[in-house]
């Protein structure tokens, strides 16, 4: 692949909060590197937090297809007791706002145990499932280099330079949402770092 990333800086200037979970959203200052992202703390089974920022840019000019370089540790999740596999960081591409109001976003995470997976997020909470494998496994507080690689319905993600996800949706089912949208760097329950952010259309 040959293409030229325009790197964002991790700065409020560039990234809207939608929200924050009741926890906090710290931007890339002169004393800090990264970008800080953590909910609340959960205190029972019951409660969960999540956060999201999403780039202005991308806002302003949605885009359909894309590569995406981003480097982010997930540094720990928050739960205090039997943290669930999905309290990681997220990657949000082709989000949206719906004609109903309701997001509508594909998205990639990387779990502690059971490894990546790739799907569809939609309405209040709505979820489908495309594509899972089971390595590689998520190290909480190692710090990666994620590329995401969209065009049409084809969907690649590499792990520091290395291949580990090539889909293709091919039935209504196995799509990926495939309209114009924003990226979003998304949190539930874990403490994420953003180091970098680069993109570019395609």
């Amino acid at each position: 692949m040959k293409y030229k990333l325009v790197s964002v800086p991790l700065t409020s200037e560039h990234w809207n909060t939608q929200y924050t979970g009741h926890g906090a959203v710290e931007f890339a200052s002169k004393t800090q590197k990264y970008l800080l992202i953590s909910p609340k703390y959960p205190q029972n089974e019951q409660e969960t937090y999540a956060a999201l920022v999403t780039l202005k840019a991308t806002e302003q000019r949605p885009v359909k297809d894309y590569v995406v370089e981003v480097e982010v540790t997930s540094q720990k999740q928050l739960r205090p007791e039997n943290p669930n596999e999905w309290e990681v960081f997220w990657f949000f591409g082709n989000y949206r706002m719906g004609d109903n109001g309701k997001k509508e976003a594909n998205y990639f995470l990387s779990k502690p145990r059971t490894g990546i997976e790739l799907g569809r997020v939609y309405q209040e909470v709505g979820q489908d499932f495309l594509s899972t494998y089971s390595r590689p496994q998520l190290h909480l507080g190692e710090r990666s280099r994620w590329t995401f690689y969209k065009r049409g319905q084809r969907f690649r993600v590499y792990k520091d330079r290395q291949l580990i996800m090539d889909y293709t949706g091919r039935t209504p089912r196995q799509e990926l949402y495939d309209h114009p949208g924003t990226f979003g760097l998304y949190s539930e329950d874990a403490l994420v770092l953003i180091h970098s952010f680069a993109y570019t259309p395609l």
